[in-house]
Order: structure tokens, then sequence, then C-alpha cells
């Protein structure tokens, strides 16, 4: 079983595929800082922009 992670899919797309793949319910997090942010809010983000707002957020 495989899972592609790529820069244009969408955070949504990735929850579904793995419980497509594996009937497993995901959920992903964000690193901002110190801190673990949970992604439910930005699902339609790809995981590019999920990455640079996590790698802008660190920045500071």
């Amino acid at each position: 079983m495989q899972i592609l992670l790529q820069r244009q899919k969408r955070v949504f797309e990735l929850i579904e595929e793995i419980y497509t793949k594996t009937g497993l319910y995901a959920q992903l997090f964000r690193k901002s800082g110190r801190s673990w942010l949970k992604t439910t809010l930005t699902d339609d983000w790809t995981l590019e922009r999920q990455n640079s707002a996590g790698y802008e957020l660190s920045q500071i």
C-alpha cells in the first residue's frame, strides 16, 4: 500500500486517501513554533501551503 504525499494535494484529500486505503481515520497537525495545530480549519489548503504556513510561523 502506498500513500502519495504530493505538494499540491489538499489535506482533506490525503485524509480521505488514508481512510480509503487503510480504514483508519486520520487527523493532520501542523507545527507552529513550539505548538502543534490541528489542520481542521485549513483542510482545504494544500500540503505545500500547510508547510509554508508552519515554517513562517516558526520563524517568529
